[in-house]
């Protein structure tokens, strides 16, 4: 009976001996899965943080590029502005002697 009790304790040590390495590899996998999610973690953050720089790069070139073609618009309409300014004039100064004459012409009543 003490080869079977010996034989039973071998056992139960065995066992023990078992489930203490089925909480270290547990208690290891634990500490592997918050290291595995930090980094994950960290890499979320730098290509967030990527993306986030390169939308606000391409935004600014955007904006600049933006900027620099309605400047360019800008001064197209100015000058058109002008020319026209200058055809108006042009066409005020060629009729002011013959609407002053009609205006003389009208208060005399001629």
């Amino acid at each position: 009976m003490s080869d079977k009790k010996i034989g039973v304790e071998k056992v139960i040590n065995s066992l023990s001996d078992f489930e203490n390495e089925l909480e270290e590899i547990k208690s290891k996998t634990e500490i592997r899965k918050n290291e595995l999610i930090n980094m994950a973690e960290t890499e979320v953050d730098k290509i967030q943080n990527d993306i986030i720089k390169k939308a606000i790069q391409t935004k600014d070139k955007n904006i600049s590029e933006n900027v620099k073609k309605d400047k360019v618009r800008a001064d197209e309409i100015i000058s058109k502005g002008k020319l026209n300014i200058e055809k108006l004039q042009k066409k005020i100064d060629s009729k002011f002697d013959s609407a002053v004459k009609d205006v003389i012409k009208k208060i005399l009543g001629v």
